[in-house]
């Protein structure tokens, strides 16, 4: 039994020390969240990382950019997304694309090369805003909208510190956003036809 416990010790420990020197390549990238934040918070989400890359399975990259750090496809990817839900999805006509998007950052969950999940960031007089908030239809419900919105806080927290953060949320997510320490700063009213209610996050 001794010897059974000490080989699986020395497995984990060589799981972890894998992942410890790939980690900068797998889940780093210009811009990207400090993987000490999120990746790695505890061994037991390391080891489910490297084991999930190990069964073959694709990895989950979060990472953020400035619209002028992306790459002309990945900018392309990013406004299909929006657009498909949006627009197609929620069959809603609006400007989609603004003027917002010259000067944002964007939050993207890439698991094998295709984004699953995303969020922007941008800044006005109040504070600091995001939205945009999406996950592909064929990704919902495996928990990913949270883990974005841990992402998207964590990065406002990192680049600016001390800020209030706005969101429009749709009134049927007040709940979810509440978990996060958003509160109810309007009553409800339709944007673009949708109900929504303005939180803010002290």
């Amino acid at each position: 039994m001794q010897a059974y416990l000490n080989n699986e010790h020395a497995v984990v420990a060589e799981l972890v020390d894998a992942l410890d020197s790939k980690s900068s390549s797998l889940l780093g990238s210009v811009g990207s969240i400090p993987t000490d934040g999120i990746f790695k918070s505890s061994i037991g989400f390391r080891l489910m990382l490297f084991l999930y890359q190990k069964k073959g399975m694709a990895m989950m990259e979060l990472n953020v950019k400035h619209t002028s750090e992306l790459a002309p496809i990945e900018l392309v990817e990013i406004f299909e997304a929006r657009t498909s839900v949006f627009v197609v999805e929620q069959n809603c006509a609006y400007q989609e694309v603004d003027r917002t998007d010259f000067d944002a950052l964007h939050v993207r969950m890439i698991e094998n090369h295709q984004l699953v999940a995303y969020a922007r960031i941008y800044l006005s007089q109040e504070g600091v805003h995001f939205g945009r908030v999406l996950v592909v239809s064929d990704e919902r419900g495996n928990g990913l909208g949270r883990t974005l919105i841990e992402g998207v806080l964590e990065a406002i927290q990192e680049r600016f510190p001390g800020q209030p953060v706005h969101i429009q949320a749709q009134s049927y997510l007040t709940s979810f956003y509440a978990s996060f320490g958003f509160e109810a700063v309007s009553d409800e009213y339709l944007e673009d036809g949708i109900p929504h209610i303005d939180m803010v996050k002290m």
